[in-house]
């Protein structure tokens, strides 16, 4: 792996606590009450969320914040798509983990060349156990 030289690439966030404590998530949703509801959820495990309707307004939240540990971002969005949103975040913050979500199921997005086989998927509606289980699994992986 060669080292970034760009002097806009943030370091990969520091470690977390086991509880979630200190994880930081971006939320990108252009619904609602899913935003909310996940928001909401994540909150409550002791993840501190930053929430966006919009990629655009993602990239603002995320260049206001150093350390994002996570992005949990809609495939397909109004203005943009969850993917190139979440591209352009891991340029310049390496460490950055990514789950999708779409009510489009899985089989097709990946057909489709949307995402890739391995990406962190979603299916719209999920519970709150599969995105609280997948969060975790993201989290607690080492880095790359």
């Amino acid at each position: 792996m060669t080292e970034a030289t760009s002097a806009d690439t943030l370091p990969a966030p520091p470690p977390l606590a086991p509880t979630g404590e200190g994880a930081r998530i971006v939320i990108v949703e252009d619904d609602d009450d899913v935003r909310a509801l996940v928001t909401e959820a994540l909150t409550n495990r002791g993840y501190e969320v930053l929430k966006a309707h919009t990629p655009e307004e993602a990239l603002q939240v995320a260049n206001g914040h150093p350390a994002i540990h996570l992005l949990v971002t809609d495939v397909v969005m109004p203005g943009d798509t969850g993917p190139r949103l979440a591209q352009t975040l891991m340029a310049k913050r390496p460490g950055l983990r990514v789950i999708y979500m779409s009510g489009v199921t899985d089989d097709v997005v990946v057909r489709s060349g949307t995402l890739r086989p391995d990406a962190t998927f979603l299916q719209k509606p999920f519970t709150l156990a599969e995105l609280e289980q997948a969060v975790r699994v993201l989290l607690e992986a080492p880095s790359s």
